[in-house]
């Protein structure tokens, strides 16, 4: 059996997984934030000690983010009539408590299985950081940005039996990926967004994608 951990960028991920995968979906602090990629090295490698610190409105956003992580903490405070999320000090608190609880708990999770763990994250760089998963990329994606990624996982979780699949969509995730450069636990694959794109995805294509990545005989890009 292997283990299905989302790494953002979008709520779609962890809404898909959970919705496929039951027991094998490991919740996480990545569930409901908007997470730019560079972000989530800065999470793995603080342990998750600093969400909600230096906040303020983010643009085009509207939503709260930080300073520290450069995430989008668009599910954890209330909007205003204008749609501009309002910063209240009780809301940052259960936030950070929050967040704070759900990473170290994925992680001591983490370290406890013998089972190989698959992160997923749709996505690209996912900035500037909005809730919304279907923004074109800015800038490209370079094998040493992604690189990154496996290597705060690492130095988190030692012992762990992990893969990356990195769900990407070429209308709108630019690369710049030299593969021969790239760790070996990483893998590619696509999904559709259907003829209406919403926030959460199409749940057949998600449910096929998932399919896949469990199928010992199909092979991942």
């Amino acid at each position: 059996m292997m283990l299905f951990v989302s790494l953002g960028a979008w709520c779609q991920v962890s809404y898909q997984l959970k919705k496929h995968c039951g027991e094998q979906f490991i919740s996480s602090a990545f569930d409901w934030l908007v997470t730019p990629l560079h972000s989530v090295s800065k999470i793995f490698d603080t342990n998750g000690d600093s969400f909600a610190q230096d906040i303020f409105i983010g643009d085009p956003s509207k939503s709260v983010e930080c300073k520290k992580y450069g995430v989008l903490y668009h599910h954890e405070y209330r909007k205003g009539q204008d749609k501009i999320s309002i910063i209240e000090d009780d809301k940052t608190s259960n936030a950070r408590e929050k967040l704070e609880y759900k990473h170290k708990k994925m992680v001591d999770t983490l370290k406890k299985t013998e089972e190989e763990v698959i992160f997923i994250r749709f996505g690209g760089h996912a900035l500037p950081a909005a809730a919304w998963p279907y923004m074109k990329d800015r800038e490209h994606i370079s094998s040493e940005q992604l690189n990154q990624l496996p290597i705060s996982i690492q130095k988190a979780l030692p012992n762990l039996r992990f893969r990356i699949i990195l769900i990407r969509d070429a209308q709108y995730m630019n690369s710049d990926i030299e593969t021969q450069e790239l760790d070996n636990r990483f893998s590619f694959l696509h999904v559709e967004r259907g003829e209406k794109p919403r926030w959460e995805g199409s749940d057949a294509h998600w449910m096929e994608l998932i399919n896949k990545i469990q199928s010992p005989v199909e092979a991942l890009a």
